[in-house]
């Protein structure tokens, strides 16, 4: 498992034993999805506030089911783009949306 994103997102990861990539910018984190790719890392997680502009990357490998590369929340906590984000793959891996309030 690989995890992007600032030190303090990341850091707990490292108990897990997960490889750590620091950074803030987009364009590094996208190099280093790449990167994890490329080296066979199964599992991506990456910074909510740095995948919202890895739009590019993420289609590149968006067709394999590996790596699975998924959002973790921000500095400034979950946002609208994870929870979509969350809400698709759980729609794609179990064929329902499972957050539809149905409106009542």
């Amino acid at each position: 498992m690989a995890v992007i994103g600032t030190l303090d997102q990341v850091l707990p990861f490292k108990a897990m034993g997960a490889e750590l990539y620091i950074t803030d910018d987009v364009k590094a984190a996208s190099e280093a999805v790449v990167r994890f790719a490329e080296e066979k890392y199964i599992i991506i997680l990456i910074s909510d506030d740095l995948i919202k502009g890895m739009d590019e990357v993420l289609d590149r490998f968006s067709s394999s089911p590996i790596p699975a590369i998924t959002a973790i929340p921000g500095k400034s906590g979950t946002s609208s783009f994870y929870n979509k984000k969350m809400n698709f793959m759980i729609k794609k891996s179990i064929g329902m949306d499972i957050f539809e309030t149905g409106g009542n």
